[in-house]
């Protein structure tokens, strides 16, 4: 199942996001609302189609969940129709920060009238396997080529509502990756990658079999276990 991951969701109206706490209810997109989304210019999204993304907490909608792991189980998956809008359309200068504004200058400004949302653990634990995914590899210069993990820098994780989390860097891309241990398989449940230039997000239930399995085993054993670096803030 591919998913989009925009680069920043438009605030609820109505809602003081600089509050010391905020009610999660009052955030996540509901059905029926329009929301703008903020995607990648090279995401390549048409006016009417269907659309499924990933909608993070305030926070990690903007420092990723590397820094606040916790908040993917606070995370949803949001479906609806897209409606492309120009940036004049979009308004920059209506926008309430500087940093949005910014966001909405480099990037493709989408509305979303919003047919519903899914935690995303509840949607990573009814998704098919999809058979056709192949994780993201790398050219070796020898004519060989290898998985873009191996290539990872430190590797981090975290366990949070039964799933690993694992987030790297290397060769200018970023990678992520949900597993879970299921009747003593390994499984990809969703997987992130930022390359250079355009960005795949898919959502799987993909038994790891073979040199997948050691090389995300391996993965977990160097990872460097992190937790939040922001305090609680979600009501």
């Amino acid at each position: 199942m591919k998913v989009y991951t925009p680069i920043l969701w438009g605030a609820a109206p109505g809602v003081d996001y600089g509050a010391d706490a905020i009610e999660l209810a009052r955030i996540v997109p509901r059905a029926g609302e329009s929301r703008r989304v903020y995607l990648d210019r090279n995401d390549r999204v048409k006016d009417g189609q269907a659309i499924s993304c990933i909608w993070r907490p305030p926070y990690t909608d903007v420092n990723g969940w590397i820094e606040q792991p916790s908040e993917i189980a606070l995370s949803y998956v949001v479906t609806g129709t897209a409606h492309l809008t120009s940036r004049e359309l979009a308004d920059q200068q209506t926008e309430s920060s500087e940093y949005v504004r910014h966001i909405a200058s480099s990037s493709l400004t989408i509305e979303i009238d919003v047919h519903g949302a899914s935690p995303l653990i509840d949607t990573l634990a009814l998704a098919a396997p999809d058979y056709a995914f192949r994780l993201p590899m790398l050219g070796t210069g020898t004519g060989d080529s290898m998985p873009l993990w191996l290539d990872a820098g430190y590797v981090k994780s975290a366990n949070i509502a039964g799933y690993i989390y694992l987030s790297t860097q290397g060769n200018e891309t970023q990678l992520e990756a949900l597993l879970h241990i299921r009747d003593e398989h390994l499984v990809l449940a969703y997987h992130h990658y930022w390359p250079p230039c355009e960005m795949e997000c898919v959502i799987l239930n993909n038994p790891l079999h073979g040199d997948e399995r050691a090389l995300f085993e391996h993965l977990i054993s160097i990872a460097e276990p992190i937790s939040d670096s922001y305090k609680r803030y979600l009501v």
